[in-house]
């Protein structure tokens, strides 16, 4: 994934920067669902995986394109 020296993203620029990187953040083993969230104020891309042993597998994202990426790991479910 290419780097680039943007700094600020709108909503609309990170889901087309979402669009074209979802096939190969999608195929990455563990990764259970990504999306675009504001995170600290900034726009940010969020890859939801499985549980916290797939985040040390995981590539060392820290930006794609420059737009911060943030690993979040699914929270079980809440029994009923």
């Amino acid at each position: 994934m290419a780097a680039h020296k943007r700094l600020t993203y709108t909503a609309e620029d990170a889901f087309a920067l979402l669009e074209r990187h979802e096939s190969s953040l999608r195929n990455l083993p563990g990764v259970s669902g990504i999306g675009i969230a504001e995170r600290s104020g900034r726009m940010s891309l969020v890859i939801t995986v499985a549980s916290a042993d797939v985040v040390a597998k995981l590539p060392s994202f820290g930006t794609v394109e420059s737009l911060p990426v943030v690993v979040d790991v699914e929270r079980p479910a809440a029994a009923h």
